[in-house]
């Protein structure tokens, strides 16, 4: 009698936790799987060489030293990217310039002309910067 007086989500309960009985076992099942083939594979480890040494740090087994090494690096890989783009700006204005000069349309060669030097007179001082800011960041790495 006391059945039928609960309410009805009682049953949608029981068949939950019983659902969820069944993957704690399945799950249980898996785990005791893997450890035990964690346990055959752990005598087929290959033994590994350390770590090299950073160009500009120790190595061992502290990571953040061993990152701390490459650092130099990743700053002067970053001004390299710099520059390239820098680079590729001043190459498509005056690209662009060259192309209006040839097709008559709002530009004139004395704009191509003056374009050209300021961009290589940038170009010059970007590369002066950059490699300024490398030989100050050489040290971090």
């Amino acid at each position: 009698m006391l059945h039928n007086a609960l309410p009805p989500l009682i049953p949608a309960v029981y068949w939950v936790r019983s659902i969820l009985a069944a993957d704690l076992r399945r799950m249980t099942l898996i785990a005791l799987l893997m450890s035990s083939l964690l346990g055959y594979a752990l005598p087929a480890l290959a033994e590994l060489p350390p770590p090299p040494t950073a160009p500009g740090g120790a190595s061992g087994s502290d990571f953040i030293d061993f990152f701390q090494g490459y650092a130099g690096q990743a700053i002067a890989t970053i001004i390299l990217i710099v520059g390239a783009i820098i680079f590729v700006v001043v190459a498509w204005l005056a690209i662009e310039a060259l192309m209006d000069a040839v097709s008559g349309r709002n530009g004139s060669w004395a704009t191509v002309i003056v374009l050209g030097l300021v961009g290589a007179g940038v170009l010059v001082f970007d590369l002066f910067l950059l490699n300024t800011a490398n030989t100050v960041f050489e040290g971090i790495g």
